[in-house]
């Protein structure tokens, strides 16, 4: 009895072993980082972001991983969330040169300019102090990057004082200025200046302007909107309406896309649910021309 007893439990025991041994190990960092850069190579970008999601819960303080993931959402052409990376990346070693680099350049593209221009001027102090001094070449380029920058926030800022002075003439001029240097737009200064056109009449400009954000962004609600109440004001209403359907499909409880200037026209009311006259003036993007 005992001579089975002891069987039994040898027995049991290898099991035990057997499926221990078994069991996959944990996929370590590295090995994460490597799977993404083989998807990266494949254009398979949501697995590459994925993987570097897993490696920075597991490393949370490795600012490469950060880097990594900017990287992907670059090709991607998301360059907000590459921003936001190159920021975590920064925070985590504040003298990493590639990185800073990254910010920089994304910074500016997106219109942050003079947040630009100052990473520009650390990113020359870092260099100019290395161990490895930069090249003439590189020095230029990087001065040109910071000019560049600066002279993109001096518009914007001029824009701004403008803007507090009711000239929206000449604060959509500065505004455009500083917009022809951009790459990568943030949606802030194009809704501005889908604002200032909306109010000056120039409704045809608002149309081209939001479309070409449509075009890039088809998922963009509020351009459906401002582009919708600007096709309204154009008389253009079963076009406006197409377009307030395409947002509401996309997030039903956005009740901007429901403009206030259809009661303006009671007729155009009954192209669009009742509840449009029923809003208060307060949850328009535009102002009412």
């Amino acid at each position: 009895m005992l001579l089975v007893q002891f069987f039994f439990t040898v027995g049991a025991l290898s099991c035990v072993s057997v499926h221990v041994a078994s069991e996959p190990s944990a996929i370590s960092p590295g090995k994460h980082r490597q799977i993404a850069e083989e998807a990266f190579l494949k254009r398979d970008y949501n697995k590459a972001l994925s993987h570097y999601d897993k490696a920075i819960r597991q490393e949370p303080k490795n600012h490469v991983n950060h880097y990594k993931k900017y990287t992907v959402h670059r090709r991607m052409k998301k360059m907000s969330d590459a921003r936001d990376d190159l920021v975590k990346c920064v925070e985590l070693k504040n003298d990493y040169i590639a990185g800073i680099k990254g910010l920089a350049e994304t910074s500016h593209h997106l219109g942050y300019c003079r947040e630009a221009a100052d990473h520009y001027h650390n990113l020359l102090s870092l260099r100019n102090g290395s161990s490895s001094p930069p090249s003439e070449k590189e020095v230029g380029e990087i001065s040109e990057g910071r000019r560049k920058s600066a002279e993109c926030a001096s518009y914007l800022e001029r824009a701004g004082q403008l803007r507090e002075r009711g000239e929206l003439k000449g604060e959509r001029d500065h505004l455009n200025a500083a917009l022809d240097t951009l790459d990568y737009p943030r949606w802030e200064l194009l809704e501005r200046k889908a604002q200032l056109n909306h109010l000056m009449g120039e409704y045809y400009e608002v149309v081209a302007d939001m479309g070409a954000v449509i075009k890039k962004d088809s998922s963009n609600v509020n351009a459906y909107a401002i582009r919708g109440h600007a096709y309204f004001k154009l008389g253009e209403h079963e076009v406006a309406v197409q377009h307030f359907k395409e947002g509401l499909k996309m997030d039903p409880e956005v009740s901007c896309l429901l403009p206030v200037a259809c009661c303006e026209l009671p007729v155009a009311c009954c192209l669009l649910p009742v509840a449009c006259c029923l809003l208060p003036v307060a949850c328009c993007l535009l102002p009412v021309a």
